[in-house]
């Protein structure tokens, strides 16, 4: 504006390059996605005996499958259609994920707000809860009776909106488990100075798994992951 090249009514480069009146994707037909990946075996069993997952989760989750769906690294292959869905049950949100052999890699329907895998239990009366990064540590511990557990859709991403509704819930205790790798465990150190330093209890795993799907996967136990539970520390304030 100083400089007088500010165009008038331009708020941003996208309104200027026409694609402010752009539509979102539509948001996956979760029923037929479900009932086609009740029907394909192998994607069943990849889920069932790989991931873990129940077949109570995987139902009351909606997990589907979409024969093709495009992805940068794996280009067109089916995918693993994990629904976000509301307390009423409705569709908000969507990822895509690939299924082996093809390389793993996501996407997420455009023009939509990326949002927190569960989230619907943050809510009122919310004693403590558990941020994880990715939907499949959450399908993992929900298939391991914890249902106080929310994802979020990739290690760095963090939304001011996440921070306002867990101020206004206060859970007694909030824990980050991130993954046990040096982008996960950063991330899960900023998103505790986010939320609040004071706040946050850090949750360690051995280090010969990679994340809470894994730590269940081979074996692991509600009871062994209560102990690392209830070993959580604070932060350190870097």
């Amino acid at each position: 504006e100083h400089l007088g090249i500010r165009i008038a009514g331009v708020e941003s480069r996208s309104e200027w390059a026409g694609k402010g009146d752009s539509k979102p994707d539509s948001l996956p037909d979760v029923d037929a996605c479900h009932a086609a990946l009740l029907s394909d075996a192998e994607a069943m069993d990849y889920l069932l005996s790989v991931r873990k997952f129940t077949k109570e989760i995987i139902d009351r989750q909606k997990l589907g499958l979409k024969e093709k769906v495009w992805f940068r690294k794996s280009g067109e292959t089916k995918a693993l259609v994990i629904p976000y869905l509301s307390t009423e049950g409705n569709v908000t949100y969507a990822k895509y994920r690939t299924l082996p052999p093809a390389e793993k890699d996501f996407i997420t329907p455009s023009g939509w707000d990326a949002q927190l895998f569960n989230g619907q239990v943050l809510q009122e009366g919310c004693k403590e809860v558990i941020f994880l990064e990715g939907e499949c540590d959450v399908l993992s511990c929900m298939s391991n009776g914890i249902e106080y557990a929310v994802g979020v859709p990739g290690a760095n991403v963090k939304k001011a909106e996440w921070i306002a509704v867990l101020d206004k819930v206060a859970p007694e205790k909030i824990y980050l488990l991130y993954d046990n790798d040096s982008v996960g465990q950063r991330a899960a150190q900023e998103m505790a100075s986010r939320i609040g330093i004071d706040k946050c209890l850090k949750i360690t795993l051995p280090k010969e798994v990679k994340d809470i799907n894994e730590f269940f996967a081979k074996g692991g136990t509600l009871e062994a992951f209560e102990k690392f539970k209830a070993a959580a520390q604070l932060y350190d304030i870097t």
